[in-house]
């Protein structure tokens, strides 16, 4: 690997909200701020990601309700059963088309990771 190379992947390589057309995608909300990830495992890593969910959505004057489809990764599918619970508290009775995988690691040894597919508003 080149100076230039190491250099290239030190940087975020990711955008978490891309805008193309009528759509925007979200990507790789894990439980962390910044580069630390929340204390207190699963749920306290999921509370962040629907916390920080909300807030890029607000920020774009977007609601839960605008999201199309969902997809969570889980580093330990048995967290599961808790997920489901506290995705319908969030969701209520918007349930957007969604898939789960149960995945080997997440990133920074998180628990969870979400993606969306968020529908914009006309403007």
């Amino acid at each position: 690997m080149n100076a230039t190379t190491a250099n290239q992947t030190s940087k975020p390589v990711n955008t978490p909200f891309y805008v193309t057309g009528e759509w925007g995608f979200i990507s790789g909300l894990t439980g962390r701020y910044g580069d630390t990830l929340v204390p207190g495992g699963f749920e306290a890593e999921f509370t962040c990601v629907l916390d920080r969910l909300q807030k890029m959505l607000a920020e774009r004057s977007l609601t839960i309700k605008d999201i199309a489809k969902i997809n969570l990764y889980l580093s330990d599918m048995r967290n599961r059963e808790r997920m489901n619970e506290m995705y319908l508290d969030c969701f209520g009775d918007h349930l957007p088309a969604r898939t789960v995988v149960g995945v080997t690691e997440i990133a920074r040894k998180g628990a969870v990771e979400l993606e969306a597919m968020v529908h914009l508003k006309s403007k």
